[in-house]
């Protein structure tokens, strides 16, 4: 079984290799972004839980999980993205489109905690 060499780097190739670099740094910073944001929404939020009446109280579930998707949905996505991207570096095909999905990935699940924190605190 032979093995076949990656063709030699070329400037486009050398351009998608930093772009898919860029946008997967630009995700991480995203996921961190996301999560303190979507954490901080939570604390105006879920403040304005306690002075409702003991029956019309706010769950902790909308809590975790708002701030767990972001983070851990978007450090899932955003790895994906980085590693697609790269095995297609490698073979020679473009791999920047893997990284801006990770980024769309990373926007939707941020709007989908923002709806379950608002759904949870019913405000």
């Amino acid at each position: 079984m032979s093995r076949t060499k990656a063709p030699s780097p070329s400037t486009a190739s050398r351009r998608d290799h930093a772009a898919f670099t860029i946008l997967t740094a630009v995700g991480f910073v995203g996921v961190l972004i996301s999560t303190v944001q979507i954490f901080g929404l939570n604390l105006d939020l879920y403040t304005q839980c306690s002075d409702r009446p003991a029956n019309n109280q706010c769950t902790d579930t909308g809590f975790y999980v708002s701030v767990a998707l972001p983070l851990i949905g978007g450090l899932a996505a955003v790895l994906a993205g980085l590693i697609l991207a790269s095995r297609n570096f490698r073979k020679g095909r473009p791999g920047t489109w893997f990284s801006a999905g990770a980024l769309v990935v990373l926007a939707a699940l941020t709007g989908v905690s923002v709806l379950i924190v608002i759904r949870a605190t019913a405000t």
